[in-house]
């Protein structure tokens, strides 16, 4: 049997390690947990935000108490790198994965089309996780890891890639575990995603 994948894209705050969470709760057999706060953790936290380490990862230049833009340093590059062959790593080893990624071209983490071509021998479903700006912003407020202005910079970049979805859920009208169990109904009602499938599809045509 195909490996399963279950991709969820949205911004910081978006509610999506929570899914994540709920899909290992709910999934019959064991799901892997990775993404973007994963590969975050491998760097020492000096390394994020601000301060003299930064220089080698993510610097978070702010302006009036919300982010400007990001810095992405060589060490960061070299993970942002290692992403996808990583994620390709599991699935060769037959892992079913939920993945919990921000497509954001502000960090240089516009792989989708890497992503998609590494998917090809597995049964990947592509998840739009939206959110409401104000929410984001006020979760954003609430939490003391989160820097102002990140999910404002993501929010109009992290969905602009064209492509559709096989599923969306929204968690400022609907509880991560609720969305959680929308998703797995969906794929117990469509086994065969197609998301990423047209994603390969029109790469191939456009070469």
């Amino acid at each position: 049997m195909k490996p399963l994948i279950v991709f969820l894209n949205g911004t910081s705050s978006s509610g999506k390690t929570s899914i994540a969470n709920a899909l290992q709760e709910l999934y019959p057999t064991p799901l892997l947990h990775t993404g973007i706060d994963w590969f975050y953790d491998m760097l020492p936290k000096q390394a994020v935000g601000s301060g003299p380490m930064t220089q080698y990862g993510y610097r978070y230049i702010m302006r009036n108490g919300l982010l400007d833009h990001i810095e992405v340093g060589e060490y960061a590059q070299r993970l942002i790198g290692s992403v996808v062959p990583m994620t390709g790593v599991l699935i060769e080893h037959g892992s079913d994965i939920v993945i919990d990624e921000i497509l954001f071209h502000g960090e240089r983490r516009d792989f989708l089309h890497a992503y998609a071509d590494t998917f090809a021998d597995a049964r990947a479903y592509f998840i739009k996780i939206e959110c409401a700006l104000e929410i984001l912003e006020a979760r954003e407020a609430q939490r003391p890891d989160r820097h102002r202005g990140v999910a404002r910079a993501q929010f109009y970049e992290v969905h602009n890639h064209l492509y559709s979805y096989d599923f969306t859920v929204d968690t400022g009208t609907t509880e991560p575990k609720a969305c959680a169990e929308m998703i797995l109904d969906f794929m117990a009602k469509v086994p065969e995603p197609q998301a990423f499938a047209a994603i390969r599809a029109r790469k191939k045509h456009a070469l």
